[in-house]
């Protein structure tokens, strides 16, 4: 594993990271950071990333899923309780999303020939 991150490019990593980085200060600043994140349940995180999803043009048409999704959680509601094992599982899911998502806008950034600007997310 730690081979794969010496064969990935730190300047381009790094670039998307600082993204990241500000993106969090700006969500952290308009909502409250960690004292108003620690009140929302896991399935609550998995439907704002599916809500985020959904604005990307070419899948808008998912905003079918987030429909299912809405109609679930209200119908089912949120676990009132969750087994610190299962918070794990979702942690290292989450891990592995936000991996995703790190090699997906790398990938944007070598197609848009993005060396060393910074890319906003709106």
């Amino acid at each position: 594993m730690n081979d794969m991150l010496t064969k990935r490019p730190m300047g381009p990593f790094m670039m998307v990271l600082d993204d990241i980085t500000k993106e969090c200060a700006q969500q952290d600043e308009k909502w409250g950071g960690p004292s108003h994140d620690d009140q929302h349940a896991a399935l609550e995180w998995v439907g704002y990333i599916l809500e985020h999803v959904c604005k990307i043009p070419e899948l808008r048409r998912w905003d079918k899923a987030l429909e299912v999704f809405n109609f679930m959680r209200a119908s089912i509601g949120w676990p009132t309780t969750i087994d610190p094992l299962d918070l794990l599982r979702f942690r290292k899911q989450m891990i592995r999303v936000a991996a995703l998502a790190v090699s997906a806008a790398m990938s944007v950034d070598r197609k848009l020939g993005m060396s060393n600007a910074s890319g906003s997310a709106s």
